[in-house]
């Protein structure tokens, strides 16, 4: 692992030096379609930032280079690098890169989510190092309040002046998307008369790749993790009461679940769709009625929708064991009811989709908390704060 990073150290550090910056070159980089800040700013991107900059969408870390020689690696690698030391304004999603920052260059870190789940120092079992060079490598990190600033900080360690707080420009297509229309293109099918539920669980990290998980359930006969759940009760509920239940894996549990007959009343969302589609998921999220999840930060962006949500805690004692919260009580933290039974989950959805909403009141104060911008314009705040650092 040294000598490992000794050589990427001296490969940056040679690239840095012969690689000039492109005056105007943003480069805005991704890993995937779900929830991604740097597609939200390259797509909203305002006419006057498309005419005076050249904006660069990248995406980066894609699971295709596992399957490249050491010398394709390497090619790409360096392709990389140069991209990035060339551009003198870089956007990032999960953490800077390290050796990134090149004099004269700007670095951004725009993150992924709001921290409900601890990360970093405040890991179980830390991963400090993982985060230590961030105070060094990104030059401002975007923020949702000083609140979102504060939880970061505790886990990755910067300084105060590092964050911005302009709200995050992906939150901005739950305002602005034709999100059931975009819904509808993946689902190929007429969606007007049906209500939508979308089920967003958070990645486990203990999840293997052979349908079984550490506690023995298989997703494949319950992608709920639920009591006296059936796929047959799940289809004629859909059925029944005409809603779309929209449902997105993890990417590794998407491969356990892609050879299963899974009936038109459930859509499984993978990465591959979005990306082929060119759809961001934000961008079908305001088609939503209702949230389903567990610990997925997902949901405090939907706060911003005010529409109801329901969570499904059922491993929460392991989940804080292994991983540990930031927030807690957990039960203030997520503004809505939570079930531990399929028959449960069932008479929520019913109570929420027919307009009996007990949580409104709790929504409004966990998104005031959370939110300093609840306007659908975060995305021109970002531009024009990088164009006044740009142009200074």
């Amino acid at each position: 692992m040294i000598l490992k990073n000794l050589a990427q150290w001296a490969m940056d550090r040679f690239l840095a030096l012969v690689t000039d910056i492109e005056e105007g070159k943003i480069l805005l980089c991704y890993t995937t379609y779900s929830g991604s800040n740097t597609i939200a700013l390259y797509k909203l991107a305002p006419e006057s930032v498309q005419k005076h900059y050249r904006l660069v969408l990248h995406k980066i870390w894609g699971g295709d280079l596992e399957n490249l020689s050491f010398l394709q690696r390497l090619k790409y690698y360096a392709k990389m690098r140069t991209m990035v030391f060339s551009s003198q304004c870089v956007v990032t999603t999960h953490g800077p890169f390290r050796f990134l920052k090149k004099k004269g260059s700007v670095a951004v870190e725009a993150w992924h989510g709001f921290p409900l789940k601890a990360m970093g120092f405040m890991e179980v079992n830390p991963k400090g190092r993982v985060y230590a060079h961030w105070a060094k490598c990104v030059d401002f990190i975007l923020s949702y309040s000083t609140f979102y600033s504060t939880l970061m900080n505790a886990c990755i360690g910067c300084r105060t002046k590092q964050y911005v707080v302009t709200g995050m420009p992906r939150n901005d297509f739950l305002f602005k998307s034709r999100g059931k229309e975009l819904l509808e293109k993946l689902a190929r099918r007429d969606l007007k008369d049906c209500k939508i539920a979308f089920y967003l669980p958070t990645f486990r990290e203990h999840k293997v790749s052979n349908d079984v998980d550490v506690e023995g359930e298989k997703l494949s006969q319950n992608i709920f993790r639920l009591q006296d759940f059936s796929w047959k009760a799940l289809v004629d509920f859909l059925e029944k009461h005409r809603i779309q239940l929209v449902f997105k894996p993890h990417p590794f549990e998407a491969q356990i679940l892609k050879n299963l007959p899974i009936p038109s009343q459930i859509l499984l969302l993978t990465e591959e769709m979005l990306e082929e589609e060119k759809i961001d998921l934000y961008e079908l999220l305001n088609s939503a009625d209702v949230l389903i999840t567990d610990y997925s930060s997902v949901y405090f962006d939907y706060l911003l929708l005010d529409r109801p949500i329901i969570f499904i805690p059922t491993d929460l004692t392991l989940y804080k064991k292994r991983r540990g919260l930031l927030l807690e009580p957990y039960d203030f933290w997520t503004p809505g009811p939570k079930v531990y039974s399929y028959q449960d989950l069932e008479k929520e959805i019913l109570e929420v989709l027919d307009g009996r909403d007990n949580y409104k009141d709790q929504r409004k104060i966990v998104r005031n908390i959370v939110h300093l911008y609840q306007d659908g314009q975060s995305t021109e705040r970002v531009w024009s704060f990088l164009t006044e650092i740009l142009e200074k």
